[in-house]
């Protein structure tokens, strides 16, 4: 079974040539790979951050709920009548 150096691309004349080509556009490929993964490692951690900011802030009590946070009618008499 031949070796990577017989891999011939194009019909090129070399075999040696063909297979440095191939190691390169695999080399290429990689890397592309690469950088995509961390990309997509990137977004997911902003995601995961944005998430994480909005579970909290929906804990948070929020101003219009809850009795405390309703107006006495004094109060608003006395909002009316500025």
């Amino acid at each position: 079974m031949p070796d990577a150096s017989y891999v011939n691309m194009g019909g090129d004349k070399d075999p040696g040539r063909s297979a440095d080509a191939l190691r390169q556009k695999l080399e290429v490929q990689t890397q592309m790979i690469s950088i995509a993964a961390r990309s997509a490692r990137e977004k997911s951690l902003r995601f995961c951050e944005q998430k994480n900011i909005l579970s909290t802030l929906n804990k948070l009590p929020s101003q219009n709920s809850g009795l405390m946070n309703w107006p006495s009618e004094a109060r608003v008499e006395d909002q009316l009548n500025y």
